[in-house]
Parts: C-alpha cells; structure tokens; sequence
C-alpha cells in the first residue's frame, strides 16, 4: 500500500478516521428546527426529548443568524423560555416562544410554573 504523505499515514486509516469522526451521540430530539407561528396564538411550545441514558442540561436562544453577533447586540421579536432546561432520562420538557408583546403573558405563566404549591 502506498503512503500518501510523509508521515506514512495509509489512505484506509484516514478513510476510517474521517467516518469515526462523522458520528456523533445525541441525547436531545427536537420536535422540529424550524416554528411556524400562527398569529392568532400567544405562545409556541417546542418539545424536547431525551431519549439517552443521562439527564442532560439544554441551553437555548434565539439569534439572527450572525455567528459573529454578541448576544447583547442581538435583537429579535421573539423570546424563548428557560433558557436552561435539564431533561431528564426519558423525559420530554417544553420550551415556550412568544413575542416580545407578549412579555407579561409570559411573566404569569412563568411565576405560575414555579409557585410553590400547598402540601
């Protein structure tokens, strides 16, 4: 087999570093990558499922599509909420889109979810 560098390394080897490297493990399943939003409705819940054997901790936002944007100079219409969700083994959480109008909507239904209940 003939060497395609100087280092030795034999074309097989790369060919199956280079399929290694392509696969990946992922816990989280998204219900979709992208939202319609029907303007008759005030929110948008998006599932996330985590089909692996861990808890995992999910971040998310919601940007422009700059890579090079700072988040603080970022300005969209839309906010999501948590922005930190931990899923755990089995689960399935929900994460709520809404537009900016509908902060205080947002607001109630957040300190709904995290009122202490009566024992």
């Amino acid at each position: 087999m003939k060497a395609i560098s100087s280092t030795g390394i034999k074309l097989p080897g790369i060919t199956i570093l280079c399929l290694a490297s392509v696969s990946s493990w992922a816990s989280i399943i998204i219900t979709g990558t992208r939202v319609i939003y029907p303007s008759a409705e005030k929110e948008v819940t998006v599932k996330l499922n985590n089909v692996g054997v861990y808890p995992v901790l999910v971040q998310s936002w919601i940007d422009n599509g700059d890579v090079n944007a700072k988040p603080e100079n970022i300005s969209v219409p839309f906010i999501l909420t948590p922005p930190i969700n931990r899923v755990e083994q089995g689960q399935t959480e929900g994460q709520m889109i809404a537009p900016f109008s509908s902060l205080d909507f947002l607001l109630s239904r957040l300190s709904a979810m995290t009122a202490p209940t009566a024992s």
